[in-house]
C-alpha cells in the first residue's frame, strides 16, 4: 500500500520542503520520510494497514510540530497538512528587563558627563557700596571661578573653564570679556546725566551676562549689580575737543591715498567728574576709530568713555573711494562733512572736515569746531592772505585749538 500526501504552508499555501513526518501504525513507528521540493513526501509498504490507526508527526523549524491520527481506509492514503509558523513573541520580562539596563547606562552616561562639565560661580572680592552720583565711575571687582556639584577629587580638573562677560549699556565696561580659569573681572560702572537722573529711592540695576563657553549645557548665568543714584549733581565734566590735522590743510596725492593717516581726535575733561562722550561722523567718506580699531565703514558713531590715562583716543580717517563718488556730484569738486562730539552735562561740538579734489591731489581741511547750541565759534581755518585782525574768531595760525 502507499502513505503520501503534502505539506503546505498555513500562511500562504506555499509548499514547505524538508519538513520531517513520522508515521506510525497502531502505537508503532513504521518510517520517517521528508518532503520534497514540492512538499510532498511519499511511504510505500507491502504491509496491509487497512482498519488500522495510522498517526503521523510533523515537524520543521521555525514551524509549530504538528500530530494527527485517523484509520487507513484504503490502500493508497493520502493526507495534505497545513504548518503554521511560529508567532515570535518575546518575553515581555526579559523586555522590560532590557528597557531598565538601556535607561541605567544611558543615566550613568549622563551624570558622567555632566560631572566633566564645568560650572561658574561668581562672587564679590569686596564689600559694595551702591551709592553713585552723577557723572562718576566706580569699579567693581568679582571673582568667576569654577564649582562642582560633587566634591569628587578625580573630576576636580576635569574641563576647560572658559567664560565671557556680555553687556548691552554704553556705560557699563569690561575690563576683561573673556577669560579661561580661575580670575578676577573687573566691571567700571559710569553714571552719565545723559543715561541716568538722581533717583535716591529707586535703584538702578547693570545686567551682564556670564557664558560658560566651557559648558554646553549650563545656561548663562546673569550677574545684576544694583545701585543709586544720590539727589544732587556735584560733579561737571566740561569737553574740549582738538583736531590734531597737521599741516592744515593737508595734501595727499591722488595716486597715494594711503599716506593719509588717520587723524586724533584729541578729547579733554577740564571739569570735574567723568566725561562719558560720543563721536558721531554724518558723511560716509569720514571713517571713525578707536586708537587701532578699525574704521567703521559709512556714517557711523563710536561710543567711548573718558580713558584718556589709557591712550585711547578716537581718530577719523578718509575713504577716498566714498570721497569720489561725492565729489562727481559736486560742481566745485568740493565737499563737506561733519564730526560731532557730544558728552554728558549737556555738552556737544561739531568740527567740520572740508575735502576738496584737485588736478594731482585732495586737499583735506580742518575748517571749522563751533559748540553746538552756541554761535560761539571755536575755532576757524584763516587763510595766510587774511590776517587774524580781519576774521572773527579766526585761528592765529593753521594750528587746530579748543
Amino acid at each position: 500500500m502507499k502513505i503520501s500526501g503534502t505539506i503546505l504552508n498555513a500562511k500562504n499555501n506555499t509548499p514547505v520542503v524538508s519538513a520531517k513526518i513520522k508515521l506510525a501504525v497502531q502505537g508503532n513507528e513504521i518510517a520517517a520520510v521528508v518532503s520534497d521540493e514540492h512538499g510532498r513526501y511519499d511511504y510505500s509498504t507491502d504491509e496491509d494497514y487497512i482498519g488500522q490507526t495510522i498517526a503521523y508527526v510533523i515537524e520543521k523549524d521555525g514551524f509549530e510540530e504538528k500530530t494527527f491520527s485517523s484509520v487507513i481506509d484504503k490502500t493508497e492514503y493520502q493526507k495534505k497538512f497545513l504548518l503554521r509558523e511560529h508567532e515570535v513573541i518575546e518575553d515581555k520580562k526579559a523586555k522590560a528587563k532590557n528597557i531598565i539596563i538601556g535607561i541605567s547606562i544611558f543615566t550613568v552616561l549622563i551624570l558622567l558627563f555632566l560631572a566633566t562639565q564645568p560650572q561658574l560661580t561668581v562672587s564679590p572680592v569686596q564689600a559694595q557700596n551702591g551709592s553713585l552720583s552723577l557723572n562718576s565711575e566706580r569699579d567693581y571687582t568679582y571673582s568667576i571661578d569654577r564649582a562642582w556639584p560633587w566634591n569628587l577629587p578625580i573630576i576636580k580638573h576635569i574641563g576647560k573653564l572658559k567664560w565671557e562677560l556680555l553687556e548691552d549699556k554704553d556705560w557699563i565696561y569690561l575690563h576683561d570679556a573673556t577669560g579661561e580659569g580661575s580670575q578676577n573681572v573687573v566691571i567700571t560702572l559710569y553714571t552719565p546725566d545723559s543715561e541716568f537722573s538722581p533717583n535716591p529711592e529707586g535703584a538702578y540695576h547693570a545686567n551682564i551676562s556670564i557664558a560658560n563657553n566651557g559648558s554646553i549645557l549650563w545656561k548663562n548665568r546673569l550677574l545684576t549689580i544694583p545701585f543709586n543714584i544720590s539727589n544732587k549733581k556735584d560733579k561737571h565734566p566740561e569737553l574740549s575737543v582738538n583736531l590734531r590735522l597737521s599741516p592744515n590743510p593737508r595734501s595727499i596725492n591722488k595716486e597715494e591715498p594711503d599716506t593719509f593717516k588717520p587723524v586724533e581726535i584729541e578729547i579733554d575733561n577740564p571739569g570735574t567728574g567723568t566725561l562719558f562722550w560720543a563721536v558721531r561722523s554724518n558723511v560716509s567718506w569720514i571713517t571713525l576709530m578707536v586708537a587701532e580699531d578699525k574704521p567703521k565703514p559709512g556714517i557711523g558713531k563710536i561710543r567711548f568713555i573718558d580713558w584718556l590715562e589709557t591712550g585711547l583716543k578716537p581718530k577719523f580717517g578718509i575713504n577716498f573711494d566714498q570721497l569720489d563718488q561725492e565729489l562727481n556730484k559736486s560742481r566745485t569738486n568740493s565737499a563737506t562733512g561733519r564730526i560731532t562730539v557730544r558728552a554728558n552735562n549737556d555738552c556737544k561740538m561739531k568740527l567740520y572736515i572740508t575735502a576738496t579734489r584737485k588736478e594731482s591731489e585732495y586737499e583735506i581741511l580742518h575748517s571749522r569746531t563751533e559748540l553746538w547750541n552756541k554761535t560761539e565759534v571755536i575755532y576757524e581755518y584763516a587763510k595766510p592772505d587774511i590776517t587774524p585782525e580781519n576774521v572773527t574768531g579766526a585761528a592765529v595760525n593753521n594750528s587746530t585749538a579748543s
